[in-house]
């Protein structure tokens, strides 16, 4: 069941991607997209200018934000930020290999990277659109990932070499929780899920901030 309802949700964002041009873009001509339904609220972001200027993604009306670290405005990806508050989201946690045993408090938000499909071609009355995944599985991708995947012209100009660097372009991302959910302060953490290791982990993770009084997170981390 988790499965398919994972399933889903990609093929709903596949569907999106490949009409991008049906929807409105933000003022910054970036595609963006921003819907809930019962139990999950979802934001896709398309990078289209690949402009390094543009520093944020905010789907105000969902309350989801996320810092763009400059690999990332510079790549031609998208971002999917999911986030589960129902039941089935702990499903996928239930069996961990910690010592301590973790639980979900409010929801889990599922972030990802995937590939951003070509502009469609419009030849007459006809619109020629690139298929990227025809079995709705998205293309996933790893970050961080190298500079010469972004920076090559700029490397080329200053001469240096393109390197993986997992320190330095880190993202902060900002989301609600529901008034009706309790938050201890001094215990609650946010962490992200280890799945080769199954457990929840705080490795990559930092400058975390909990408001009780407009109960949002905002934390620091790095996307992998």
């Amino acid at each position: 069941m988790r499965n398919l309802i994972l399933a889903k949700w990609d093929l709903v964002t596949c569907r999106i991607m490949q009409h991008y041009d049906h929807f409105n873009n933000e003022p910054n001509e970036n595609f963006h997209y921003a819907n809930s339904t019962e139990n999950y609220i979802f934001g896709v972001w398309g990078n289209l200018t690949r402009n390094p200027r543009h520093k944020t993604i905010e789907f105000s009306n969902i309350k989801l934000a996320m810092s763009l670290p400059k690999p990332i405005s510079l790549a031609s990806v998208s971002i999917r930020m999911l986030y589960e508050y129902g039941q089935t989201v702990f499903a996928p946690f239930y069996y961990q290999e910690a010592e301590q045993h973790m639980s979900v408090v409010g929801g889990v938000l599922f972030l990802d990277l995937f590939e951003m499909p070509e502009a469609p071609r419009i030849l007459g009355s006809m619109i020629i659109r690139q298929i990227l995944c025809p079995d709705g599985k998205l293309k996933r991708i790893q970050y961080p990932f190298k500079k010469s995947l972004t920076e090559a012209a700029e490397e080329e100009e200053e001469g240096g070499e393109a390197t993986a660097d997992t320190n330095i372009w880190p993202a902060h991302i900002a989301y609600e929780i529901f008034p009706e959910c309790f938050i201890h302060k001094d215990s609650a953490k946010v962490m992200a899920w280890d799945e080769n290791n199954k457990c929840w982990s705080e490795e990559n993770i930092g400058d975390v901030e909990i408001n009780i009084g407009t109960p949002f997170f905002k934390n620091g981390t790095e996307i992998t």
